[in-house]
């Protein structure tokens, strides 16, 4: 059965972030919103990644640690999109969000074209 999960790794570790009614409410209360943790993400806001990693992964005080350690090493950017996409599920309830016209969820945009 599918959580809908994201999966990422930081460093040699791999986290999964799963949309919990918990970590939905921890997120959203830390940034004052998700819209403000989605913006921090997008401007590469390497704290409010490691924020968002930790509360989605459920970490306890020496994995936290560690994460803080390791992010600073990783390129930051190829973290933006699984932690969006965790965002995004958590700001639809724990679901994946659908693409209009798309039955399945993925998002393949090569096989739609850009015109």
């Amino acid at each position: 059965m599918d959580d809908h999960s994201e999966t990422l790794t930081v460093g040699d570790v791999e986290y999964r972030l799963r949309p919990t009614p918990n970590a939905m409410r921890a997120i959203n209360r830390h940034f004052t919103g998700y819209g403000a943790g989605l913006t921090r993400v997008g401007g590469l806001d390497v704290d409010a990644m490691a924020t968002i990693i930790a509360l989605g992964a459920d970490l306890d005080r020496p994995r936290r640690k560690k994460l803080d350690d390791a992010i600073y090493s990783v390129d930051c950017v190829d973290l933006v999109d699984p932690i969006a996409k965790f965002l995004s599920t958590c700001m639809n309830g724990g679901k994946r969000r659908v693409a209009s016209g798309d039955d399945d969820g993925d998002d393949d945009e090569g096989a739609r074209g850009n015109g």
